[in-house]
This record gives structure tokens, C-alpha cells and sequence, in this order.
């Protein structure tokens, strides 16, 4: 985590001289594509592991690395088909699994330039902001719950209970396969 928080701290002041806009979209990407999709373990709701049974064993759902460099990378061939952001374009998919941000990464963002640099406690308050930048496996009806919720920018923090949706770690998803 200490590599994280320094990659952080690093670009904050790189992009501390920009205009505000543009630096809460340069970090939004930043969160998005290197912090949340690389770094943190993903939790999986309840309803996705049912679904998984027989078409995952726990070791391919330990092993799949999370996508950020593009749609399919890190899901193994025989099941990019049931991922809604692993199959676009791909005609006959099931689709039936998403990768969600548990927050928003302009929620994320938009606490991290809150930070001053300055602080003596700027690596707590880092640590404690990518501690809810992680990344979800949850089924795409789950995904459709939260996009009528209209929650794309700002989610309240019990966002997924509101809506049933319960998410465990990827400890247990394994051990219920």
C-alpha cells in the first residue's frame, strides 16, 4: 500500500499546477484505469457467485486479473463471454457478469484534491480513500440497479445495501464454489 500512496501523493503534485477541471478528470482517469482496477482485491456480490457455480472454479476466479487496459484482458478465454465489459461487440454473449467501482472514481477524485500535501497526516488520508476505491464483480441486472439509481457521479456510502445488493470478499466468493 505505501507504493500506492507515494504513486498518489506523486501525481497529486503533478498535477497541482493545472486548472481544476482538468485535474479531476486527469485523476478520475488516474483512479479508473491504475489505482482501482490494478491494486485492489474486488468483491463480488452474492448473486454473481451463484451465477459462477460450474462455470468457475475458485483458483479462475483468484486468477483473473481485473480489466484496465482494455475489454478482455486478464479474463480467461472460456469466460469472456459472460462479462459485459470483457465481450462488447461480441455477438451471442451471455453477459452476465460486470466490473463495477464500488465508488465512483470521480467520488475518489474529488476527496483526493481535498488533501493538502502538506499534512502530516496526507498518507492516512490517502490510505484511507483507496481503501474505497475497489473494484466489484456483481451480475449485469445488479449493474442495471445502479444505473437506474442514477448514482454515476456521487453514491451514498451504503449504496449497494440500498439496493440489495450484498457484496462479500473474494475470500468467500471462492469458498462458496
Amino acid at each position: 500500500m505505501s507504493k500506492d500512496i507515494e504513486a498518489v501523493k506523486a501525481y497529486l503534485f503533478y498535477i497541482s499546477k493545472l486548472d481544476e477541471k482538468l485535474k479531476k478528470s486527469l485523476l478520475n482517469d488516474f483512479l479508473r484505469r491504475h489505482v482501482q482496477d490494478v491494486n485492489y482485491c474486488p468483491f463480488v456480490s452474492e448473486e454473481a457467485v451463484k451465477l459462477l457455480k460450474g462455470k468457475v472454479t475458485a483458483d479462475e476466479l483468484k486468477n483473473i486479473k481485473w480489466p484496465y487496459k482494455s475489454p478482455g484482458d486478464g479474463v480467461p478465454e472460456k469466460i469472456r463471454p459472460l462479462f459485459t465489459n470483457s465481450a462488447k461487440g461480441n455477438e451471442g454473449s451471455e453477459k452476465i457478469f460486470h466490473f463495477e467501482h464500488h465508488i465512483p472514481a470521480s467520488m475518489g477524485a474529488n476527496e483526493l484534491l481535498e488533501i493538502n500535501l502538506n499534512s502530516p497526516d496526507v498518507d492516512k488520508k490517502i490510505k484511507a480513500i483507496l481503501g474505497k476505491c475497489r473494484l466489484c464483480l456483481i451480475t449485469k441486472e445488479e449493474d442495471d440497479k445502479l444505473t437506474k439509481q442514477k448514482w454515476a457521479k456521487e453514491r451514498p456510502p451504503n449504496a449497494y445495501e440500498q439496493i440489495g445488493i450484498k457484496l462479500i470478499s473474494l475470500d468467500e466468493a471462492c469458498k462458496m464454489l
